[in-house]
């Protein structure tokens, strides 16, 4: 359990031979103190909802926390029932105990943090890597400019200078540096940083403001199998530490670390409370593999071609002597530790990394009237790199715009044609835009094709309307095929895929967020697709779906990837790469 008593902080507010890493769980009398307390069978409302007019966040919950516990926060439906208890936990949500005599006791005795008093709320800090970090405005944000403001010197700050460690934390700060394996990073500038090496110096930067209670969700994304392990080892010693205590949040799926003793379960608006244990199913990492035999691959053409591409910033080498090509039909998955270039040569593959446009011999796609054909990234425009490339990232989840109530998921899903962040409403009616534009895409003239600015103009609206019949029947497909009636046990109406369309993309849960974004790679059939962690924030049932829908295993539907398309999935494991055997070819970096 946790113990966040001011008086018995360990090494955050007393000297220690080595602050917040080697001490030790305290007394037995310490051992069974309540740290954090929701009374039996209370309810979770969002700040404003009455308490007995409206369905609570979560119901029916009772949770206690004490000392000589590790608790680990576990949710399915893309994650969002943890995110309920992490935004209660920092104050963000209302609990209602069930009377109000267990209200007026559950008060009396310390409230949701018994042994914190003071403001309990600004001694709990909470690092979250599922969510957007682009911003709180729910704008989009350019997540290509880092490759090239290097120059900059707002954005030549380094990890050290982002740490900042004051004079008393010079021992903490290094014995965190030395455990996370970030000391031959400092002087690299933030934007240099891979997304693993990242996520690592934002739990560091959260320990040094040493706060009482570290809530971490889903720490364990995009890290690679080393980085998993010196930062799972680095969080037990923290924690038997009390300095600071931690609870974990993690998807539905996910191994749970063995020095976790306990699981708070979120499923269906209720939370179970369970002792930990890798026995039990709901535990077990459930992704299904494919049985299915490795498809037939024809010799396609040729759809990317790099020979000797090297990324370099100043004397430091990021890629060197790349050469690799990627021919139609072809599944591929690229492999490499954190901070081996991924990231980078995925920004070379879209033409968003400046250094594409000098490389010698790099040829990109570019499409025309369905067809495709290889060109220096220099004589491709950006709009028409960006329809021949579907790409889920964590950049792109990050950037995408979520500005409430903005896009339904029906435009999010329609920007997948022309690549853009804009919805493609123009020229629907005032009704079509009241249901957020469902079953309505525009078409603009130069994605009519060539030699169609020359027809009539009755000629080129039959073109357009035919275009426009393709799009709203290719929207409706991933939707069905990817949407809740694929993957939902829930018989609302928002499993109905014309409502769903319509829900805000705002609205929806991250792990849902994430697969709007792959429907949204897919919808427009490019001839290169790249699934950089896309599974990350899914639940099982959202992946099963995805992987089927992928495979072609889906009745009634064609597969959501072709023959002549090549997708790469940038993934640190191989059960997650949707195909199986001979046909996945491998690229590895580092």
């Amino acid at each position: 359990m946790l113990l966040l008593r001011r008086t018995h902080r360990i090494c955050a507010l007393r000297p220690c031979s080595k602050p917040g890493i080697h001490q030790q769980y305290g007394t037995d009398a310490q051992s069974n103190r309540l740290i954090i307390s929701i009374p039996s069978t209370s309810n979770i409302y969002a700040f404003g909802s009455p308490s007995r007019s409206r369905t609570p966040l979560l119901r029916d919950i009772s949770w206690t926390v004490e000392d000589g516990e590790a608790w680990a926060v576990v949710s399915s439906s893309g994650g969002n029932g943890k995110g309920v208890v992490f935004k209660t936990l920092l104050g963000h949500t209302r609990i209602a105990p069930p009377t109000l005599e267990a209200q007026a006791r559950w008060a009396a005795e310390g409230g949701l943090y018994p042994f914190l008093s003071s403001d309990p709320y600004t001694r709990i800090s909470h690092v979250s890597f599922r969510q957007r970090t682009g911003g709180d405005s729910g704008a989009f944000f350019d997540y290509t400019a880092r490759y090239g403001a290097m120059r900059e010197a707002e954005d030549r700050v380094t990890l050290r200078d982002n740490l900042a460690a004051g004079d008393n934390q010079h021992e903490l700060f290094e014995t965190l540096i030395t455990q996370m394996n970030l000391g031959q990073l400092l002087d690299l500038p933030l934007l240099a940083l891979s997304n693993g090496q990242t996520r690592r110096a934002r739990v560091v930067k959260a320990i040094l403001n040493k706060p009482e209670l570290l809530l971490l969700d889903e720490p364990l994304t995009g890290l690679d199998p080393p980085s998993r392990k010196i930062l799972l080892e680095t969080l037990r010693r923290l924690h038997l530490s009390r300095s600071p205590r931690i609870i974990l949040g993690l998807r539905k799926g996910e191994e749970v670390p063995s020095w976790i003793t306990n699981v708070l379960e979120i499923q269906d608006g209720t939370a179970v409370a369970r002792k930990s244990s890798n026995a039990s199913p709901w535990l077990i990492k459930t992704t299904e593999m494919s049985a299915a035999s490795p498809r037939k691959v024809d010799e396609g053409s040729v759809l990317v071609d790099m020979k000797d591409v090297n990324v370099v910033y100043g004397t430091r080498k990021i890629l060197e002597s790349i050469t690799w090509q990627i021919k139609q039909g072809e599944r591929w998955h690229l492999q490499g530790p954190n901070g081996s270039g991924k990231t980078t040569l995925l920004a070379l593959l879209t033409g968003d990394h400046p250094q594409s446009y000098t490389q010698a011999h790099l040829q990109l796609p570019t499409t025309s009237d369905g067809a495709s054909s290889l060109r220096p990234r220099k004589r491709i425009p950006t709009a028409h790199l960006r329809t021949s490339i579907g790409v889920v990232s964590p950049e792109m989840f990050d950037a995408f715009p979520r500005r409430h109530p903005g896009m339904s998921l029906w435009e999010a899903v329609g920007t997948g044609f022309n690549g853009g962040f804009v919805p493609r409403s123009r020229g629907a009616s005032n009704v079509d835009i009241a249901k957020g534009c469902v079953g309505w895409l525009d078409v603009d003239d130069e994605e009519l094709g060539l030699g169609w600015e020359t027809r009539s103009d009755e000629d080129r609206e039959t073109r357009r309307e035919d275009v426009r019949k393709w799009r709203v029947g290719r929207c409706w497909e991933v939707l069905e095929a990817l949407g809740p009636a694929a993957w939902s046990t829930s018989k609302t109406a928002s499993a109905e895929t014309i409502a769903y369309a319509s829900l805000p993309f705002s609205s929806i849960s991250p792990g849902e967020q994430r697969l709007v974004l792959l429907m949204r790679a897919l919808v427009g059939k490019p001839p290169l697709v790249l699934l950089d962690e896309a599974w990350s924030g899914m639940d099982d049932g959202m992946i099963a779906a995805a992987r089927r829908y992928l495979r072609g295993e889906v009745p009634g539907k064609t597969p959501g990837v072709g023959q002549d398309q090549a997708v790469v999935v940038i993934t640190h494991w191989e059960d997650e790469v949707p195909w199986v055997g001979e046909e996945v070819k491998k690229f590895r970096l580092g």
